[in-house]
């Protein structure tokens, strides 16, 4: 009323539109990517680094079109964003890990088979669908408390 633009303002439907959410997430994210994952192995109270492993090659080398800083800062833009993100665990011919890939649907829908198996069929921007098993995914959520899959 006085002719000075306020510092507080409604965001409508979406509070991450606003520049001072955005961010807030990239600070936490900055941090993120300082991160250094490793393989470690637990015995009892002592946990040891695991040197050469697949899991660490992985991890130094994501996927080919990553580096582990890009990983991490894309899966944490996801995980604050959607409350969720999913990583694609890609397997080698012999069920090894080769790759991580995050995922950016648009839409999930949890499936469950007569075996009691849980699926997870994502729909995408492009228009693709896929179903794929759920333990082929790493799923991480934020703020899980209502419903029994997604944060």
């Amino acid at each position: 009323m006085s002719g000075i633009t306020p510092i507080y303002s409604q965001f409508g439907q979406n509070v991450y539109a606003s520049d001072v959410v955005q961010q807030a997430i990239a600070s936490i994210v900055f941090e993120l990517k300082k991160l250094d994952p490793m393989h470690v192995r637990g015995i009892g109270c002592d946990s040891t680094p695991v040197t050469n492993s697949r899991l660490n090659a992985v991890l130094r080398n994501p996927n080919p079109i990553m580096t582990t800083t890009e990983l991490i800062e894309k899966t944490a833009w996801l995980y604050f964003l959607n409350y969720n993100a999913f990583i694609y665990k890609g397997l080698d011919d012999r069920g090894q890990l080769v790759s991580l890939n995050p995922l950016n649907p648009d839409n999930v829908t949890f499936l469950e088979d007569s075996l009691g198996r849980l699926f997870v069929k994502f729909r995408f921007r492009s228009g693709l669908e896929t179903t794929i098993p759920y333990d082929r995914v790493i799923h991480l959520k934020y703020k899980y408390s209502v419903n029994d899959y997604m944060g």
